[in-house]
């Protein structure tokens, strides 16, 4: 989507491409954590994710989409998918992860090049167990389709380490704007097609936080159509979710960057959920617990809360940015990541 900038109709993206690094950050470990992340999610702005959907016949010839926020029993929900893929695009900038086959669209038109052809192939998954990205490396990996095993090596799917719940909010104390009326999200269009054979994907997209914005702001004031979307309910600024991150066998530095992918810096914040282009989907993420499983005592303790102990989360955060050297202020694409996610 975009915005107009002026009256010579010169237009500005609602998104940034983030540059790809140098090159993928890989480190190697002899010890490994598991345990809890008890963790708040605070929103900013008002966010929306999508859910159940109702068709309302406006006329023999329109059909007009209602939208509901996602609910179980007596709370409204943010599915921990939502959540996972919040992060892992997060920790996929952070640490020039691989470039994942599901990352890249193959959608109508048909092209004659692969997708992976338009990227430095430094940013091809290895398809090797011993050589992955750190993202991978916590979130999973499958062998990718386009990209070749070396002859007689077996890449064996790598299963997750973490495990999101879904955040939750009371309805009793959800902050709730019923029934808006949402501006359509056009996609940008094709100004010019490429065909250079030097042509490459630039980066990550991320869209930028408009942090000024309100419910009004995302209203439309025309008519319905098939084009608009009702939201039955937008959940305003200021709602807490808690969730939970269960993670199991990370290693030490994967376990300090998972926590910096949570928490980021002092007002950097996370973009989640629909409308993140009209500025909707703005949020803070807090760790409230670290919990950590002290192996000596798994198998001795009679009550599984006896195997974890408690301990603060700044060590942690600021290893992290070691590991993921930025203190140096070296990484030029990290330096936009942090201009845009502090809005």
């Amino acid at each position: 989507m975009y915005n107009n900038r002026n009256n010579n109709n010169i237009k500005e993206t609602d998104y940034e491409i983030i540059p790809f690094g140098k090159k993928v950050l890989k480190k190697e470990s002899k010890t490994y954590f598991s345990g809890v992340l008890k963790c708040n999610l605070k929103t900013i702005t008002p966010i929306f994710i999508g859910s159940k959907k109702n068709i309302r016949k406006v006329n023999k010839d329109v059909n007009h989409n209602e939208s509901f926020f996602p609910e179980n029993g007596k709370e409204y929900i943010i599915p921990s998918s939502s959540l996972k893929g919040m992060i892992r695009g997060i920790l996929d900038i952070l640490t020039d992860s691989v470039v994942i086959e599901s990352k890249i669209r193959k959608q109508e038109p048909e092209y004659k090049e692969k997708p992976y052809n338009f990227i430095d192939s430094k940013f091809y998954p290895t398809n090797d167990n011993k050589d992955l990205s750190i993202s991978e490396s916590i979130f999973g990996a499958i062998a990718n389709s386009e990209v070749s095993i070396e002859k007689g090596k077996i890449f064996k799917n790598l299963q997750g380490k973490v495990y999101f719940t879904d955040g939750k909010i009371s309805k009793l104390k959800a902050k709730i704007s019923k029934e808006v009326l949402l501006k359509p999200l056009d996609a940008p269009s094709v100004k010019k097609i490429l065909n250079k054979e030097k042509t490459k994907l630039l980066g990550r997209k991320y869209y930028k936080h408009q942090l000024n914005k309100n419910i009004n702001n995302f209203r439309d004031n025309k008519l319905i159509s098939a084009r608009n979307t009702t939201l039955k309910q937008l959940m305003e600024k200021d709602n807490i979710f808690e969730f939970e991150i269960h993670f199991k066998n990370l290693a030490y530095h994967e376990m300090c960057i998972l926590m910096y992918s949570l928490e980021l810096e002092k007002e950097m914040y996370h973009k989640i959920g629909r409308g993140k282009a009209l500025g909707m989907g703005s949020c803070k993420i807090e760790i409230e617990k670290i919990k950590l499983e002290e192996k000596d005592k798994k198998y001795l303790a009679f009550e599984k809360k006896e195997i974890y102990k408690i301990v603060k989360k700044e060590k942690f955060i600021e290893n992290a940015k070691i590991y993921l050297e930025l203190n140096n202020g070296e990484r030029n694409n990290i330096k936009i990541l942090e201009k845009i996610l502090k809005g």
